[in-house]
């Protein structure tokens, strides 16, 4: 086969949401270390394990105090369900320590500039609060389906570009 007509393969991303976070996370001042684990023992093939299920990196922010970060690629509903209900306990219980925080970093390939063709990885970044496991709707797209009244500051989704 020539070239031409050899099928491409998908090119894959070099860095995994961990790596970019920790990247974004030391680029902002902080102190960072991944806390997750390879454990080769569960499973047929091994499982990563969190920290308490629920936190992939711990920032130190002198402002703010310790982060725990969770990241993830595109199925960030999916970690905040985690977060919020499967692990709510853990979650609580890390809120309720002084000095911590907790967030989601979801990171996605978006267009540079409006129109533009360049794509580059930005993160939507979301705190959890405790508000968040009182059964609150979380996310911003059922948020404006609740109709009328004031959105709650409490959840906050941001990026950081």
């Amino acid at each position: 086969m020539t070239e031409e007509t050899t099928p491409r393969k998908k090119k894959r991303s070099s860095m995994s949401s961990v790596q970019r976070t920790i990247r974004q996370l030391k680029d902002n001042g902080m102190v960072c270390a991944v806390v997750e684990k390879w454990n080769p023992f569960v499973g047929e093939h091994g499982i990563r394990q969190d920290l308490f299920g629920i936190i992939d990196i711990l920032a130190l922010d002198p402002i703010r105090g310790v982060i725990g970060v969770q990241c993830c690629g595109s199925d960030f509903s999916s970690h905040i369900r985690k977060i919020t209900e499967e692990k709510a306990q853990e979650t609580e219980d890390w809120l309720n320590t002084p000095g911590t925080k907790l967030e989601i970093w979801g990171w996605r390939k978006v267009k540079k500039k409006r129109g533009g063709k360049q794509m580059v990885w930005r993160p939507r970044i979301q705190e959890i609060t405790l508000f968040d496991l009182q059964g609150e709707d979380l996310l911003p797209e059922q948020e404006s389906k609740k109709g009328g009244g004031e959105v709650s500051n409490a959840s906050k989704t941001s990026s950081i570009f």
